[in-house]
């Protein structure tokens, strides 16, 4: 009132009210972007200084880890030997063209896959998110679609071949 008492009390209880909403939007909103890079066909990763400080479950499941055995994990561990100067200059120049390279499993299999990446702010310096796409499918059906193509190639030249013999 105007002597005074009380609005101090009415303040703090405010300020508390106020934190709290606070800390409800924000669990809120990691709970929104959690669910955002769980639900992405991508591998989602958020490295440190090559350290990875977060990953999407689709991460786990792609690399064969639980999440929390990626968290802290260099991520350069991922990447197969024969692909990691071209891993290692893409992260360091920042580019966030997409590129194919190779992963390794926990499991110690390789596999291909398609990565993009990008530098952003966290705590004042750059850390590196990356999305992975496991591409073994596609390029499986591509080696099909080749070899389909190969004999359809050999087919057409046997008949070209049978033709000119019935020619002459």
């Amino acid at each position: 009132g105007e002597d005074g008492k009380g609005t101090g009390g009415q303040a703090g209880a405010r300020d508390v009210i106020a934190r709290k909403n606070a800390e409800i939007q924000l669990k809120e909103s990691e709970e929104r972007l959690s669910r955002l890079a769980d639900a992405s066909f991508f591998a989602i990763f958020l490295s440190d200084a090559g350290i990875v400080i977060d990953a999407g479950t689709q991460a786990g499941e792609m690399f064969g880890y639980t999440r929390e055995e990626l968290i802290g994990k260099n991520g350069i561990e991922l990447v197969a030997p024969s692909h990691l100067a071209l891993a290692r200059e893409i992260s360091a120049s920042g580019s966030e063209e997409m590129y194919l390279s190779r992963c390794v499993r926990k499991d110690g299999s390789e596999f291909s896959v398609e990565v993009r990446g990008r530098n952003v702010p966290l705590r004042g310096h750059p850390a590196r998110l990356a999305a992975i796409r496991d591409i073994t499918q596609r390029q499986q059906y591509e080696e099909e679609i080749e070899h389909q193509r190969w004999l359809l190639q050999q087919a057409n030249e046997d008949l070209k071949s049978n033709n000119e013999r019935l020619t002459e």
